[in-house]
């Protein structure tokens, strides 16, 4: 007993401090600081759980395979990944979503009621924090518009992934809601209330979506609970997955292919509208995403790996990306995501977990009679399909916090379907020492990741402020510290070596500036900067032939950028091709004092 409540501590502290730890030494304050606090938890959680079952039998089923298989081969996808420290990366956050999941299953099968009571009081305290966060943050707003709002983010990163992540809370608050007395059953209360709020005024759409669909969907699921209608599981499951590989195979391309024609239309009837350029901005990106799951449809480009092939497909239509020189990493639809990455092998493990748990949920909710459990039932349905709705426009995958308490949901879906419905086992085996030591082994892997990960955001935060000071030493110093198996490019997706081949370029040595820029370009080969900065390299190896490949390969994918354009002129003209050189000129957008003293230049031998 004592090593059970042992284990019921450490877990719950380690959730509850895993959902707030935060460093301000790297570049993404919460991110890798969340998953080495989680992996720690979980690595001491395994150690007490072994303790405690050593002498059991595990049994697997369907649902837990599926989602083993799942973790799984997104850890193979990095043999096939581009950039394979990004891989790696991915693969650890999932092996924590899938360890929080099995370890939530017991601790829920163990005892219910302090589990759900213990994880609705972290909620409440949640909540507060992240209204106190918000509150100081909205003090420093002069206006509350929809971009005012970005500024306010709580305890997360993004203010999208605030209300994403307080719209899984409400779970857990009204889950505990009929668990609380007195004093935490008001302060419940409060929570629920200041969690709508938060989730009003940060104007998070997909959210509001999220919410929007779980009304409707509980409305559905209550009725479908007084008729006689039963749901045959193996033929809906068949039925669901397959609708969904035609929605997004045929559907959704066609429907964003209409969006993007509608929005060009209203685009030219009105060029100030800043919104629709916006709208029309995520719509690119999904395109631009389907392009490469056509390249890459079966088993995708690799975890992580989407940031790295996504400007293959040009970034035409991007305005941030092109003038601004905004990088995107992700599509902001974790579905597409998983596409992308993992091509539709990854994506229908994914869909077979999900809705395995979403129809035997719905089975379960027919032959329960107890109201407490049909309440959980439902609001277990309803928080699943409403957090992937809201998955659907953005992307609380990347995020430890979100991966956590999605699972514990997923967690307790499943000792609700364990505890209602006959599952069969398909594997069964007692856990070994051998067993349970690479179990930890992995979970110590796992820390590894973590840490170097760290270490690496670390040393650029420092690279970055060498470059300010112009100490080009100072940043091939720090990017040489950056450098690990776990780390190879920033978070804007720049490799290192882009900045120790730059460093090296100014600083004269023009063959390791090239040989940085090469490796630079292997890890990113469809990167505007990389790719110019390579055959700027090739320019200064006196390798001209080359070095126009490349800066015709940047105007490819960003045809708006006049960097490669400015470049390939000089080249043209000390080839003494004036004509070439005129053209390159004429197609640039932007005036500048370059483009006019080489234009006089090329004028000059013309006219001759």
């Amino acid at each position: 007993m004592k090593s059970k409540s042992r284990l019921f501590s450490i877990f719950f502290i380690g959730i509850f401090l895993s959902s707030l730890v935060y460093s301000p030494y790297v570049l993404d304050f919460t991110l890798t600081p969340r998953l080495i606090f989680i992996s720690i938890t979980l690595f001491l959680s395994f150690f007490l759980w072994y303790k405690i079952n050593s002498l059991q039998r595990v049994k697997l089923d369907f649902i837990v395979l599926a989602y083993i298989f799942y973790i799984l081969f997104n850890c193979l996808s990095g043999l096939w990944a581009n950039t394979p420290t990004e891989s790696i990366f991915e693969s650890a956050k999932l092996i924590i979503a899938l360890s929080v999941f099995l370890l939530s299953y017991y601790l829920f099968k163990s005892d219910r009621e302090s589990a759900l009571t213990i994880l609705a009081k972290i909620s409440v305290v949640i909540v507060f924090v992240e209204f106190a966060l918000v509150s100081f943050q909205l003090s420093y707003l002069s206006e509350f518009s929809k971009e005012a709002m970005y500024n306010v983010y709580g305890a997360n990163s993004h203010k999208n992934l605030l209300s994403s992540y307080l719209y899984i809370s409400l779970f857990f608050l009204l889950v505990g809601l009929f668990r609380m007395k007195k004093t935490w059953k008001w302060l419940t209360v409060a929570a629920l209330i200041l969690n709508l709020g938060i989730i009003i005024i940060t104007q998070t759409k997909a959210v509001w979506i999220a919410l929007a669909v779980s009304g409707l969907l509980l409305f559905f699921l209550l009725l479908y609970k007084r008729t006689k209608f039963k749901i045959n599981f193996k033929w809906c499951l068949i039925v669901c997955i397959l609708l969904a590989n035609i929605f997004f195979i045929w559907v959704q391309p066609r429907i964003i292919e209409k969006g993007l024609a509608f929005n060009m239309e209203q685009i030219k009837n009105d060029q100030t509208d800043g919104k629709k350029e916006l709208d029309n901005e995520r719509l690119q990106l999904w395109s631009k995403t389907y392009e490469m799951i056509y390249d890459h449809p079966l088993i995708g480009v690799g975890a992580g790996n989407w940031q790295i092939h996504f400007p293959d497909a040009t970034l035409k239509g991007m305005y941030r990306a092109e003038d601004l020189n905004f990088t995107f990493q992700r599509p902001h639809n974790d579905i597409l995501w998983i596409i992308a990455e993992t091509g539709f092998v990854g994506l229908n493990l994914f869909l077979f977990f999900i809705f395995s748990i979403v129809l035997l949920l719905v089975k379960s909710l027919k032959a329960v009679i107890d109201n407490r459990t049909s309440i959980e039932l439902l609001l277990c349905v309803i928080t699943i399909i409403g957090f992937f709705t809201a998955a659907f426009f953005d992307f609380p995958k990347e995020r430890i916090e979100h991966l956590i308490w999605i699972n514990i949901v997923f967690g307790f879906a499943y000792y609700l379907i364990k505890e209602n419905n006959e599952l069969k086992t398909l594997v069964e085996f007692k856990i070994s020492a051998m067993q349970f030591v690479l179990m930890e082994l992995i979970l110590i892997m796992v820390f590894t990741v973590g840490f170097y990960r760290y270490c690496g955001e670390y040393y650029s935060r420092k690279m970055y402020d060498q470059k300010k000071q112009n100490n080009n030493l100072g940043v091939i110093r720090e990017a040489k510290k950056a450098l690990n198996f776990t780390y190879s490019i920033d978070p804007t997706s720049l490799p290192i070596k882009w900045y120790t081949g730059n460093s090296y370029a100014i600083l004269g040595n023009f063959m390791q500036a090239k040989t940085d820029l090469l490796k630079a370009y292997h890890l990113n080969p469809y990167n505007r900067n990389v790719i110019n900065d390579l055959a700027s390299a090739y320019v200064n190896t006196n390798q001209p032939d080359s070095a126009e490949y490349y800066y015709l390969e940047t105007i490819r994918i960003s045809s708006r950028f006049d960097d490669p354009k400015l470049n390939l002129a000089a080249i043209y003209f000390n080839q003494k091709r004036f004509e070439k050189a005129d053209s390159c000129l004429k197609t640039l957008l932007h005036d500048s004092e370059r483009r006019t003293k080489y234009q006089t230049m090329v004028n000059a031998f013309l006219r001759k």
